[in-house]
């Protein structure tokens, strides 16, 4: 989804139909380290595919700063950081979440 690849897509770039790459994310089957490999190349976090834990060395310098930043910032801050990235996201996200 961050990149902005449906299923069809994703399959595609991985080498596989869709089928199995729905199974992939339902957890009935795994994929091989050559689909991983597929899917990193395309710019894909494989440590949070693995993992569901995002792999944060991936992260561009700006990235890193601005997380650091709201990591280093008072609570008041942050939460103010929150509200401001809530009011970016798309009305079809946050109603997910509610």
């Amino acid at each position: 989804m961050r990149l902005g690849y449906n299923q069809e897509q994703a399959s595609v770039l991985a080498g596989i139909t869709r089928v199995p790459y729905t199974q992939w994310e339902k957890g009935v089957t795994s994929p091989t380290a050559a689909h991983l490999h597929r899917l990193a190349n395309a710019g894909m976090d494989v440590h949070y595919i693995i993992t569901g834990q995002r792999d944060m060395s991936r992260l561009a310098p700006e990235e890193a700063a601005l997380l650091d930043n709201y990591r280093n910032a008072p609570e008041a801050g942050r939460r103010s950081i929150r509200g401001a990235a809530a009011s970016w996201e798309e009305p079809d996200m946050r109603e997910k979440e509610a």
